[in-house]
């Protein structure tokens, strides 16, 4: 993977440090939690889903300088300060509005034809749903690079910032 091996140099160490398993896991977290919750806000008419979405919405607006100081205290008391795995739950609580944004738009574009067809075939729910997750897969493919590529520079500030005297 020449392109991959190019861009682990360009961070000079980054990839051998952290690796890949930050954004890989935050995407993987991103994307499972923000189609479900896309196709359910967008699919159905829920009780408080407009409620939901517009949650969802108001979590873009949020700047993340307003949240740095609540967020060290959060992480700190549960133990996550300095792991892996608050990073990753940082990046995925970061990225998902805007997956659910993305991904909801791309669900109420698809024709519901497309569900009645396949459940007036003899689909089931699940087989129909799944049906749909598949042609999902496009959007899901640019979620995933702005969700994966995201982090990036801003670990590589991070660790600019904790080096400088």
């Amino acid at each position: 993977v020449p392109a991959l091996a190019g861009y682990l140099l360009e961070h000079n160490g980054w990839g051998s440090a952290f690796g890949l398993t930050v954004p890989i896991a935050a995407v993987a977290l991103i994307l499972g939690l923000a189609a479900p919750a896309a196709y359910a806000l967008a699919r159905f008419a829920l009780p408080g889903g407009r409620v939901a979405y517009a949650l969802f919405l108001a979590g873009l607006m949020i700047p993340a300088q307003l949240s740095i100081i609540p967020l060290f205290f959060e992480l700190r008391a549960a133990g996550l300060l300095n792991t892996r795995t608050g990073l990753v739950l940082v990046y995925a609580a970061n990225g998902l509005p805007f997956a659910v944004f993305i991904l909801a738009g791309f669900f109420r574009a698809l024709p519901r034809s497309l569900h009645e067809a396949a459940v007036m075939d003899g689909c089931s729910e699940w087989t129909a749903c799944s049906m749909i997750w598949t042609l999902e897969r496009f959007m899901a493919e640019r979620s995933r690079l702005v969700s994966t590529f995201w982090p990036c520079p801003v670990a590589r500030l991070c660790r600019m910032a904790a080096s400088a005297p």
